[in-house]
């Protein structure tokens, strides 16, 4: 129900795609979208800034 209605708001919005992360060692995760037949993507990198990056900022 979640994933069907993040779609609708999708497709409301005219949004090309919608994406997503999980961790990879969460294989419950992994298995639902799957599931529900959605590829990962071995293309995409994940990162990430955590609160100490984001307070130092970029300088």
């Amino acid at each position: 129900m979640l994933m069907r209605t993040l779609f609708e708001v999708a497709a409301k919005h005219e949004c090309s795609r919608v994406e997503w992360t999980t961790d990879a060692n969460n294989p419950g995760a992994q298995r639902f979208y799957a599931d529900l037949a959605f590829q990962q993507l071995p293309s995409k990198l994940f990162f990430r800034a955590d609160a100490t990056a984001i307070e130092h900022g970029l300088g």
